[in-house]
């Protein structure tokens, strides 16, 4: 099969490379259109070093930096299919266990994920406890939200690390 994805914005295009890669597809065709994990990066770094910066020249016009961007995204994509490493950082949601998945269907040797938020437990766990905030066994504990997001992120987790042994 093919994947295609065209326009692919911001962080789309790894999706549709996961993708293709997943359903077995023989080939890929991917256009992405922004680079918006790169970009802001790239800018307030020239901005905070614009005098001293070794590419001071070549960056001070946005339209330079744009492209350093999409050169530098393509690239770390290129280099991570080449190495079969899977990478998730900042794996919001679902994102998290979707970037496991894919590791898992591309045959990733390495994979690393970084979830920042169980939007998928933290809800269930904050209605029960409303629910049942006198007769909860743990109400002492997650009377503060910090604790039943903490509590949140242990259960998600602990699912995810069964779901890898099995």
């Amino acid at each position: 099969g093919v994947m295609i994805a065209l326009h692919a914005c911001d962080t789309a295009t790894d999706d549709a490379i996961w993708s293709g890669i997943c359903s077995g597809a023989s080939l890929l065709i991917v256009a992405p259109c922004c680079h918006k994990q790169v970009r802001p990066q790239l800018n307030s770094h020239y901005i905070a070093e614009s005098q001293t910066h070794p590419l001071a020249d070549v960056l001070k016009y946005g339209v330079y930096r744009e492209r350093m961007s999409e050169t530098i995204t393509d690239s770390i994509r290129a280099l991570l299919l080449e190495a079969g490493v899977m990478i998730a950082l900042h794996a919001c949601d679902t994102a998290t266990d979707d970037a496991i998945w894919s590791g898992i269907c591309s045959g990733a040797s390495l994979l690393i994920v970084a979830p920042c938020c169980h939007k998928q437990v933290r809800p269930q766990l904050n209605s029960h406890y409303i629910a049942e905030s006198q007769t909860h066994p743990l109400a002492d504990v997650l009377k503060y939200g910090v604790y039943r997001e903490r509590m949140s992120e242990t259960i998600t987790d602990s699912i995810r690390a069964l779901l890898l042994e099995a």
